[in-house]
């Protein structure tokens, strides 16, 4: 068929997709817990593709498929990823209107994920970032975790420890009961939050939240009581001198 008589239907089905808010693609994707922006805070997402023969689009954004959109800010940001290339995406404000405590990163028809490398930085301290782990959506959907354990829940003069908990499957609410223990395994304090889909519970300095002022090598569990939403989370400790550590809730 002719190329310009192609044109013409293109453009209304990227007008008709932009109307709609988004299109669905079902490619699996990366979460990365603890992205977006807040305050000086930004999220950079290096790529790499291992492909010699196709390039490809990136995303990184609130919803795990790429969407037009018409109205900025939008949730989401792309970078062209070409053929054996890198490409880098940095989250702004002028993007992401809100910290959703969690983005979704992958690639536009894809045959596979490229290779993704997440961090968070903070602009006013650069020395201080945030190596984040990344997980296929897929992965998580499928072990579907009901309990997550972070070790080395600190809290003292200097330091401190946040809590991030996702649901990351976009369909079901759900209630979390939020503990920690001593190193000897004695409760210590708890909580209850109830998390609405596809949001993020963050909880900054949980240990204070939970009444515990002093802990060394503590754990915080976090329990899905009710609800079918997916049960994804990350523990982040703060030290004054701009270290920061970084657990997963689960080995997968």
């Amino acid at each position: 068929m002719n190329r310009k008589k192609l044109a013409l239907p293109l453009l209304l089905a990227l007008l008709t997709c932009a109307a709609a808010g988004s299109v669905r693609h079902d490619d699996d994707v990366f979460v990365a817990v603890g992205a977006g922006v807040a305050g000086t805070w930004e999220t950079e997402f290096e790529f790499a593709n291992p492909d010699d023969a196709t390039a490809v689009n990136v995303f990184a954004g609130e919803q795990p498929f790429p969407y037009v959109c018409v109205t900025a800010p939008c949730g989401i940001a792309y970078a062209p990823l070409p053929r054996t290339g890198t490409a880098r995406i940095v989250t702004h404000a002028a993007d992401f209107a809100t910290f959703t405590g969690r983005l979704f990163v992958g690639a536009d028809d894809a045959e596979d994920l490229p290779t993704v490398k997440a961090r968070v930085i903070n602009r006013a301290r650069p020395l201080q970032s945030i190596e984040l782990p990344l997980y296929r959506r897929s992965t998580l959907i499928n072990r579907n975790p009901r309990v997550l354990s972070f070790p080395g829940a600190l809290r003292s003069a200097g330091v401190h420890t946040n809590l991030f908990v996702s649901e990351i499957g976009l369909s079901w609410e759900m209630a979390v009961l939020v503990e920690v223990f001593s190193p000897s395994g004695g409760r210590l304090g708890q909580e209850v939050h109830l998390i609405p889909r596809g949001e993020t519970l963050f909880l900054q300095d949980v240990l204070s939240r939970l009444n515990v002022n002093e802990l060394a090598e503590g754990q915080i569990r976090v329990t899905r009581t009710a609800g079918n939403g997916i049960l994804w989370g990350l523990l982040t400790t703060m030290f004054d001198d701009g270290r920061v550590s970084v657990t997963a809730g689960k080995h997968l």
